[in-house]
């Protein structure tokens, strides 16, 4: 992170609005994240009822499942951070273990398995890497965590947002 960002005018114009007196910075600073958060549920046109597995339990991880526990889907999150997997209880089950996720999942859709899966960050892991490389879900997403296409197949979608792609940027992503 850094202390100045350079804003191109478009941006400023479309997304850009005043933080309301009396909030906070910090609540405030979360609005963008959230906000990017809900378009990419949103495009993935889940339905209540579908379990929806996240890999990357950080703070995208965490606002991601708590607006699909609220959209009425059920979450299971994977995360090699005990801490961050064990605070998704909240919104839905978080495991260590890829053993444990799986079994998990299984057994909360009748060994039917995951309607979609998000990674929140795809490129900086190995391990996480290679998971997505395997087909889990029929639908399968990554996002801007890392923001270069995956190359993988087994990938569907890249969720970004026009305000931070250049033009033709489509062009650039195998998903």
């Amino acid at each position: 992170f850094s202390e100045f960002v350079r804003i191109s005018s478009l941006h400023v114009r479309h997304t850009m609005l005043p933080i309301p007196t009396g909030l906070a910075a910090i609540p405030a600073s979360q609005t963008e994240p959230l906000a990017c958060c809900l378009r990419n549920v949103k495009r993935l046109r889940l339905l209540p009822g579908d379990t929806v597995g996240i890999v990357g339990l950080g703070a995208i991880g965490h606002m991601t499942a708590q607006l699909l526990k609220n959209l009425g889907m059920d979450v299971v999150g994977l995360d090699i951070d005990s801490t961050r997997a064990a605070a998704l209880s909240s919104s839905g089950e978080g495991f260590k273990d890829p053993d444990s996720f799986e079994a998990a999942l299984k057994a909360k859709t009748s060994q039917r398995g995951l309607d979609a899966l998000i990674f929140t960050d795809l490129g900086m892991d190995m391990a996480t890497f290679a998971l997505a490389a395997l087909r889990f879900a029929p639908v399968q997403a990554t996002g801007i965590g890392h923001p270069v296409t995956t190359g993988l197949p087994t990938v569907d979608y890249f969720l970004s947002g026009e305000l931070i792609e250049p033009a033709g940027a489509e062009a650039h992503y195998s998903e």
